[in-house]
């Protein structure tokens, strides 16, 4: 969800509303980045922050505000940029993430917002939010509750942790403090929209702001602010309602916020660059060069008819005060007249620029997929992949660690084991397709003990064969098995009982 930028306001008294100043000032880049991503109607729709006005100083403002319009109208915004990160999202998605959660969590696999959004659908808006603007963050939550709740409850969906996302401009002030010799949030706020009223047809909505805070005893709370005036919000904000204390699936106060960020480099608090601003910057420099080149193309791209030796009895009486312009027309000149064609002769000024640029953001786009290499201990250079990282790569995993985060945290609402559970994003993007015979060998080693059943489903997956995660493609594979049994002694004119890989498949008759 993003909100339009405004300026930290320091006559109020209310500081919810404040904005980190570090933060504040990457909101120029921010507005450019989302207003590439979201395509050309939003780019043009900016008008003089984009576009400068050709003829800012013609004192006829309503002869240059008409030449503004066509010349907005002519650009062409070639939006590289949103295409980029589609492309990008789609490398990491082109295999399923592997998911492993407890029986209880299964829910907010499927609806982890609790408005329908998937985990899956959570991570692809959570990679759009790394790769755009370098930032993003999760929100745990669970509904109030006075002691443990039972799995009846939790399995009915009427007590459940939610996971919610939110954008970099959302997030617009938070604290740490050091505990021990571990830094955590002691405070994060939360920039929302919010129902103001509800005709049944239209929905009319508000910004409120959500208070993440450790009070005293380092205990967790919520505190909800609200408009003192809906009409009018210059009169600040006030505390909507009393503080919120959650608590854990056992009737625990929490001493820890559920709230982790996550970026294009870590997951610290601290503020990433955003991968995309290079090119939507360019985007930008390529829809102003086009602005130029269409008005050009436009103004003087078309052949114009010249005449010259015409007199006025000619052009009258001859001509009938008409000029046939064509193959299909004659033209009776008089004496020493003459008619010529103007066309200017191409410019590739404006054309050349273009295409320079085009060049330029098909190498930023490649250099996020790049990887490069990092320094690295003994231990990590017995990994092969372990020492290579590019971009997109960290992005894939650093979201992968936040929803796995988000996870954690509730199984912790759900007094259920937090051991086991997995979130992990595809990070092989060059994929290189195996052989037929390369297959073959493969599952011949697995047969042969010198690969175990894991290692030869990882190279399979990594080579973009196999889709599944282990558990799903073993139970797959056992139920085909007992089914081709099944069919067969069918086939055989036997009964048979439901048989398991580890069943001794039916004599024959």
């Amino acid at each position: 969800m993003a909100f339009e930028t405004s300026s930290p306001d320091s006559s109020r008294t209310d500081s919810v509303t404040s904005i980190r100043k570090d933060l504040y000032e990457r909101f120029e880049e921010y507005d450019l980045i989302e207003d590439c991503l979201a395509g050309g109607k939003a780019v043009k729709k900016r008008k003089e922050k984009y576009l400068p006005i050709p003829d800012a100083t013609n004192p006829d403002t309503t002869a240059r505000d008409a030449r503004y319009e066509a010349y907005i109208t002519r650009a062409v915004f070639y939006n590289v940029t949103q295409r980029t990160a589609l492309g990008l999202i789609g490398e990491i998605f082109s295999r399923d993430p592997e998911v492993k959660v407890p029986a209880s969590l299964e829910d907010v696999v499927t609806d982890s917002s609790g408005g329908g959004i998937s985990l899956e659908q959570l991570a692809r808006q959570g990679c759009w939010y790394a790769l755009g603007y370098g930032r993003g963050g999760l929100f745990v939550d669970y509904p109030p509750s006075d002691g443990p709740t039972s799995k009846a409850e939790q399995k009915a969906g009427n007590v459940r942790a939610t996971i919610s996302m939110y954008d970099a401009k959302s997030v617009i002030n938070w604290r740490v403090k050091k505990r021990n010799s571990k830094l955590v949030l002691s405070l994060t706020v939360l920039k929302e929209e919010y129902t103001i009223e509800d005709d049944g047809f239209q929905t009319k909505t508000g910004i409120q702001y959500r208070e993440l805070r450790l009070g005293p005893g380092d205990v967790y709370y919520v505190q909800l602010w609200r408009p003192k005036d809906v009409e009018n919000i210059s009169g600040g904000y006030e505390p909507y309602g009393a503080p919120y204390y959650p608590k854990d699936g056992r009737g625990n106060p929490l001493t820890d916020i559920p709230f982790t960020f996550f970026g294009s480099r870590d997951n610290e608090p601290s503020i990433d660059p955003p991968p995309l601003y290079d090119m939507a910057d360019i985007n930008i420099a390529h829809y102003r060069n086009s602005a130029d080149f269409e008005e050009t193309v436009f103004v003087v791209g078309q052949p114009t008819l010249c005449v010259t030796g015409l007199t006025k009895e000619w052009y009258e009486g001859v001509l009938n005060k008409v000029i046939p312009f064509g193959s299909r027309a004659g033209l009776p000149l008089p004496k020493d007249a003459d008619a010529k064609i103007l066309q200017v002769e191409e410019t590739a000024m404006a054309k050349e620029a273009m295409e320079h640029k085009e060049k330029q953001m098909v190498a930023l786009g490649a250099k996020i997929v790049e990887n490069r290499d990092v320094q690295r201990t003994a231990t990590e250079a017995k990994g092969d992949k372990a020492t290579e990282q590019s971009v997109l790569g960290a992005v894939a995993k650093n979201v992968s660690s936040a929803i796995k985060w988000a996870l954690e945290w509730c199984a912790v609402f759900h007094n259920t084991a937090e051991a086991g559970i997995e979130f992990k994003l595809n990070t092989d993007f060059e994929l290189a397709k195996l052989s037929a015979e390369d297959r073959e060998a493969v599952v011949k080693n697995w047969l042969d003990g010198a690969l175990s059943w894991t290692e030869m489903r990882s190279v399979m997956r990594k080579a973009g064969i196999a889709s599944m995660d282990d558990e799903k493609a073993k139970a797959e594979i056992e139920k085909d098995k007992t089914a081709e049994i099944e069919k067969a002694a069918k086939q055989l004119g036997m009964e048979t009982k439901a048989v398991t890989d580890n069943s001794p498949p039916p004599a024959a008759a």
